[in-house]
């Protein structure tokens, strides 16, 4: 049953995930607690940002490879038009269209890759945002309970 509920929570996002890993490794000891605690989070807050820089480089890197085919599409015109001239018109296409088809390419991947970037940036914000919020009315009431403990400790050290 106990194993049954941790497994729900586990399927609850980080929120959830958190608290499943909390629960199942606390101590029961106010200070150790916190610690099993802080842990959870931030296991939670380091996958979020795993793969954005990944798709970030992507996109500002594709305008740069577009670049790259584009001079050397622009190369081979030229190229052709100093061996055959400009009578040509198939020989001159060739290169303007590998410029073109590369300059096309490098736009397609940047510009999704961007809005896909800061789309999930946004998203990892507000995670993380309200994981944060998470954590510190879980810690508060972990620091709530170890304040309890001492009390009780320190009462019955003076009876």
């Amino acid at each position: 049953m106990a194993e049954e509920k941790l497994s729900d929570l586990d399927d609850q996002g980080p929120k959830g995930k958190a608290l499943a890993y909390f629960l199942e490794n606390r101590h029961f000891d106010p200070k150790s607690d916190r610690l099993v605690w802080e842990t959870a989070v931030h296991r939670q807050v380091f996958p979020l940002n795993q793969h954005m820089s990944a798709i970030l480089v992507l996109a500002a890197v594709a305008p740069l490879l577009g670049l790259l085919g584009t001079v050397t599409g622009m190369v081979d015109t030229f190229r052709v038009i100093g061996v055959a001239g400009t009578g040509n018109p198939q020989a001159l296409a060739s290169g303007i269209e590998e410029a073109l088809i590369t300059t096309q390419t490098g736009l397609l991947i940047a510009i999704p890759g961007l809005l896909v970037g800061q789309t999930l940036r946004k998203q990892i914000r507000n995670i993380r945002g309200d994981l944060m919020v998470f954590y510190r009315a879980v810690d508060q009431w972990l620091e709530r309970d170890q304040k309890n403990v001492q009390s009780r400790q320190q009462s019955q050290q003076h009876e």
